[in-house]
Parts: C-alpha cells; structure tokens; sequence
C-alpha cells in the first residue's frame, strides 16, 4: 500500500483513496491476500470475493480474540466466586 501510494504521488496522482485505507484492518487483510495473486494474472472475480471474505473473517477472530482478553483480564481482579458468578451473566461485562 505505501508502494503504490509514493507511485501515484511520484506522477502527481491522488492518493486520497489509498490514504483512507491506511485505517481500515480489512482492506489491509484483503490487500495482502489478493496482491501475491494479482501479480500471477490468475484472479476471478469469485477468488477476489473470497478474498474479501477472508479478510472479514480474519479480523472479525482477531476482534473476538481481543475482546475475550478484555474480559479475562478484568475476571483476573474478580474473586472466583464474584467471578464464576459474572461468566454465567455476561451481559454485566
């Protein structure tokens, strides 16, 4: 992604699109799947959506690892009891 962008920008193209991009997990995701691709000249468009796929997949686990460390560690400073009690209604978490 800073390849193609310092592209553009060396021939004075908009690298607005590409700028935008930098915060979006997925497209990243996606970005890296499909580019060793791109380059064989062998992508479909049902492999592109499978790709974009992925991506969403992949980071949708990543969020949910995360998310599950969140809730771990605020257990850790919870007594087994309190803490036991807080798993089976999770909804206070």
């Amino acid at each position: 992604m800073i390849g193609t962008r310092e592209v553009a920008r060396s021939h004075g193209g908009d690298t607005t699109f590409i700028d935008n991009r930098f915060d979006d997990h997925i497209f990243k995701l996606f970005w890296a799947l499909w580019t060793p691709i791109f380059g064989s000249g062998n992508l479909s468009r049902v492999q592109l959506g499978e790709l974009q796929e992925l991506a969403k997949g992949i980071y949708a686990q990543r969020l949910a690892a995360l998310s599950c460390r969140r809730i771990e560690a605020r257990l850790r400073h919870l007594s087994t009891r309190s803490a036991k009690s807080k798993l089976w209604r999770s909804d206070r978490l």
